[in-house]
C-alpha cells in the first residue's frame, strides 16, 4: 500500500513534467515540489504545491508572528513550524505507524509459513557414510570332542605309472571321544573385515497422503579366496531398497485433506487473512490521520474566525470611542463593547490552546519530534468541495470491506478444519510395500563401483514385503470429539460472518445518515452565517451613521445590540466551521465504511485540477491500484 502511494506520487510528478515539456499552451507550469521535513526521517511531499490562498497566508503569518516575536504566544515558543497537508499527514502516518509496520511483518510471516508448508511435498535427500570394522577372536575351551570316523567300503586302486598303486583304508571299530579344543569363535586368519559403505536416500511425500523412499548403498569390502590373504579384487557391492506407503482411499490420511495438503490450505488462508488485516489497519490509520488533520483545520479556522471577530470588535470600539467624544453615545455603551472584546480575547486564547492540542495529536500520531508545531495547508479548496452523490454503496462495501473478507476466510478456515477432522476420524487403514535388491558379498563382488552400480538391478538376492495395517483407538472418541468441535466452530464462524455483514450494512446506513445530516447542517449553517453577517453589517452601518431614534432622541442602534449581533456572527461562524469539518469527516467515514478509503484517498486530497486529471488518467491506464 505505502509502496503504491509512493509510486503514485512519482508517476504523477513524471506525468506533470511530460505535460510541461510538451509545450501545451493551457498546461500548468511545472511546479516546484516542496518537501516539508517532519523530523529527520520524514519528508511530506505534495504532487502540486499551489500558492496558498490569501487567508492561509495571512493565518500562517499570524502563527509565525506568535511564534517568533518576543512576548508572543507561550504555546509556540521554541516550536518548529511545519506546514502539513491532508496527503502529507496520511503518508507520514502510514510510514511511522507501528501497527501498520507490525501488520506488514505479519503478512511476510504468513508468506514464509506458506513456503514452509509447501516444502512437505519437496523431495528430501540424505547422504551418509558408514565405516564398519569387524574382528573375530579365538575363544577356545578344552573338552572331549568326537574323533572323526572314516568308514571305507572299498579300497582304491590307482591306475597308471604312479608310485602309489593303491590306497587301503583301515576302519575303526566305532567312533570315540578324545580330548580337544572347543571353539566358541575362531579368528579369521585374514584379519579384521573392513567395510566402507555410502548411502543415498531420497524421500518424497506425495499429495493426498502416500510417500515413497528409495535408498542406494554401494559398499566396499575386501574378499579373500583363502586363508593366506589372496584377494579376488572384486570388492564392490550395491544394495537398493524402496518403500511405498499409502493410506487406502476413503481412510484416514488419504485425499485432499491429508495432513500435508491441509497445512498448505491453512497457510494460504493465513496469508490471505494477513493481507486483509494489513488493509484494515491501513484503512484505520488513514481514517485516524484524516480525523486528526481536520481537527487541526477546525482549530486553525476557529482561531482565524475569533481573531477576525476580535479585530472587528476593536475597530467598533474605536468608532464608539469617537462617538463618546462627540457626545453621541455614553461611556456605558463603550464599556459594553470593551467587555465583549475582552470576552473574545479569552476565546482567542482558547483557540490557541485548541490549535496546540490538535497539533500535538498529530505529532503523536506521526511520531515526530516534540518541538514540531503543525499548521495545515492547501485545505481551502478541499473544505469547500461538494461531495458527489453516493451511488449503490452496499454492494461496494460487501465486495471491499476487509473485515468482511477476514470473516469469509475464517469461514473457509473452519470448513477446512472440519473436513480435516472428518478425515482424521475415519478408519486408519494403510498399505505398505518394501523391496530390497542385494548384490551378495559372501564370496566376491564387482571390480569397480561403476560396474557394481550398473548391475545393481541384477541382484543376487531380493526380498519383498507387503503390509496391510489397521489402527483403531477404542471407540475412536478423541477423533470424533475433535470433529464435533470443528463442526461447531464452522457454525460459529458462519454466524460471525453474518454478524459482520450486518455490521457492514449498519455502518453504511450510519455513514449515509451522518453524511446527509452533515450536508443539511452545513447548508443551514451557511445560511445562518449569511443572515448573521447581514444583520451585523446593517447594525454597524446604522450605528456608524449615528441615526437617532425619533422618540427617545438616542441612537437608533445601541451598543449592546451591535455586540449581540457580533456575537451571533461568531456563533454562526463556529457552527459553520463545525459543519464543514463534520461534512469532510463524514465523506471519509463513508469511504471507510465501504472499505475503499485507501483506494480513494488520493482523489480526496488532490487540491489542484491537474492532480485530479492525472489520477483519473492513471486509473484509466490501471497504473493506480490499491488492494
Amino acid at each position: 500500500m505505502i509502496r503504491n502511494l509512493c509510486k503514485t506520487l512519482l508517476l504523477s510528478w513524471a506525468l506533470t513534467c511530460g505535460m510541461a515539456a510538451a509545450g501545451e499552451d493551457n498546461a500548468a507550469p511545472q511546479p516546484e515540489v516542496t518537501a516539508v521535513a517532519a523530523g529527520d526521517e520524514i519528508a511530506i511531499t505534495e504532487l502540486v504545491v499551489k500558492d496558498a490562498p490569501a487567508a492561509e497566508q495571512a493565518l500562517l503569518a499570524l502563527v509565525e508572528a506568535a511564534a517568533n516575536k518576543e512576548g508572543g504566544n507561550s504555546l509556540l515558543q521554541g516550536k518548529k513550524l511545519l506546514r502539513l497537508s491532508a496527503r502529507g499527514a496520511a503518508m507520514s502516518a502510514l510510514e511511522k505507524n507501528l501497527s501498520v509496520n507490525s501488520a506488514k511483518y505479519g503478512k511476510e510471516i504468513a508468506k514464509s509459513v506458506l513456503l514452509e508448508a509447501r516444502t512437505v511435498f519437496l523431495p528430501v535427500f540424505t547422504l551418509s557414510y558408514n565405516y564398519t570394522n569387524t574382528k573375530t577372536n579365538d575363544r577356545p575351551a578344552m573338552g572331549m570332542v568326537k574323533q572323526p570316523l572314516i568308514i571305507a567300503k572299498n579300497d582304491i586302486d590307482l591306475p597308471g605309472d604312479s608310485e602309489i598303486r593303491a590306497i587301503r583304508f583301515m576302519p575303526f571299530q566305532a567312533p570315540r571321544l578324545v580330548p580337544g579344543k572347543i571353539y566358541a569363535s575362531e579368528r579369521d586368519p585374514n584379519g579384521a573385515k573392513l567395510k566402507d559403505s555410502f548411502t543415498a536416500t531420497i524421500s518424497q511425500q506425495l499429495p493426498w497422503g502416500p510417500s515413497l523412499t528409495i535408498s542406494v548403498t554401494p559398499a566396499y569390502q575386501k574378499h579373500y579366496s583363502d586363508s593366506r590373504k589372496h584377494a579376488y579384487n572384486r570388492n564392490w557391492t550395491t544394495s537398493v531398497s524402496a518403500t511405498f506407503y499409502t493410506p487406502l482411499p476413503g481412510t484416514k490420511g488419504f485425499g485432499p485433506y491429508s495432513p500435508g495438503d491441509v497445512d498448505i490450505k491453512f497457510a494460504k488462508l493465513q496469508r490471505d487473512r494477513s493481507y486483509y488485516e494489513l488493509q484494515a489497519m491501513i484503512e484505520t490509520v488513514l481514517l485516524q490521520a484524516d480525523d486528526a488533520y481536520w481537527n487541526l483545520v477546525a482549530a486553525v479556522k476557529t482561531l482565524e474566525t475569533v481573531t477576525a471577530s476580535r479585530k472587528a470588535l476593536e475597530e467598533l470600539a474605536g468608532k464608539t470611542a469617537e462617538l463618546v467624544k462627540a457626545g453621541r453615545t455614553t461611556k456605558y455603551g463603550l464599556q459594553q463593547i470593551e467587555s465583549e472584546v475582552a470576552r473574545v480575547k479569552g476565546l482567542e486564547e482558547t483557540a490557541w490552546n485548541s490549535l496546540a492540542v490538535a497539533s500535538n495529536a498529530l505529532v503523536n500520531l506521526l511520531n515526530v519530534e516534540e518541538d514540531a508545531f503543525f499548521v495545515p495547508m492547501n485545505y481551502t479548496d478541499t473544505i469547500a468541495r461538494k461531495i458527489a452523490e453516493p451511488g449503490d454503496i452496499l454492494p461496494v462495501a460487501l465486495a471491499n470491506r476487509p473485515d468482511l473478507k477476514e470473516a469469509d476466510i475464517d469461514v473457509k478456515y473452519a470448513e477446512t478444519l472440519r473436513k480435516y477432522m472428518k478425515n482424521q476420524s475415519r478408519p486408519d487403514l494403510y498399505y505398505q510395500v518394501s523391496a530390497t535388491y542385494n548384490q551378495s558379498s559372501d564370496v566376491y563382488g564387482y571390480a569397480t563401483i561403476y560396474k557394481s552400480l550398473s548391475h545393481m538391478l541384477n541382484e543376487d538376492n531380493r526380498s519383498q514385503t507387503h503390509t496391510l495395517g489397521y489402527t483403531y483407538p477404542w471407540a475412536n472418541r478423541a477423533a470424533k470429539s475433535r470433529f464435533r468441535q470443528a463442526a461447531l466452530g464452522e457454525e460459529d464462524a458462519g454466524l460471525a460472518r453474518q454478524q459482520s455483514e450486518n455490521q457492514v450494512a449498519a455502518d453504511i446506513t450510519n455513514a449515509l445518515a451522518d453524511l446527509a445530516g452533515a450536508e443539511e447542517t452545513l447548508q443551514i449553517a451557511s445560511e445562518r452565517v449569511d443572515v448573521a453577517d447581514q444583520a451585523f453589517n446593517d447594525a454597524v452601518t446604522l450605528r456608524n451613521a449615528g441615526k437617532l431614534d425619533q422618540e427617545s432622541g438616542q441612537l437608533a442602534m445601541r451598543e449592546f445590540e451591535v455586540v449581540s449581533k457580533r456575537r451571533a456572527v461568531l456563533d454562526a461562524q463556529y457552527a459553520l466551521i463545525a459543519a464543514q469539518i463534520d461534512y469532510r469527516k463524514a465523506e471519509s467515514a463513508l469511504y471507510a465504511a465501504q472499505g475503499i478509503l485507501a483506494r480513494e484517498y488520493a482523489g480526496l486530497t488532490a487540491e489542484a485540477p491537474v492532480d485530479q486529471h492525472r489520477l483519473r488518467l492513471m486509473k484509466t491506464l490501471k497504473a493506480l491500484e490499491f488492494f
